[in-house]
């Protein structure tokens, strides 16, 4: 029976290769992508809240490449997602990326 306790790690990775300038959009230089400075499980609620720098107003995010509904009420540093079924049930490691859509950045 899973507890309270069980712990789920995110991996956090900057893509490089999936940047605006790889993807052929231009970008004003010096612009940095989200960063990503923690993650937290709610397991009670299935809800991702995800701390950092440089979301942008509508960022996608995604857990190992699927695309995750991001919550209302999002900020430039902090947002809420809703966890897949798969990471509430198998404890583990997973590539979380946000992508601030206005500027094409990954982080």
């Amino acid at each position: 029976m899973r507890t309270a306790a069980t712990v789920v790690a995110v991996v956090v990775l900057l893509v490089l290769g999936g940047s605006a300038q790889g993807m052929g959009q231009s970008v004003a230089p010096g612009a940095a992508g989200p960063t990503i400075q923690h993650v937290t499980l709610h397991e009670e609620t299935g809800v991702l809240t995800i701390r950092g720098t440089g979301f942008g107003a509508a960022p996608a995010v995604t857990v190992d490449g699927y695309a995750v509904v991001v919550l209302l009420g999002g900020t430039e540093t902090e947002i809420a997602v809703q966890a897949p079924a798969g990471l509430l049930l198998v404890p583990g490691t997973y590539r979380l990326t946000v992508r601030d859509v206005a500027v094409g950045l990954d982080g």
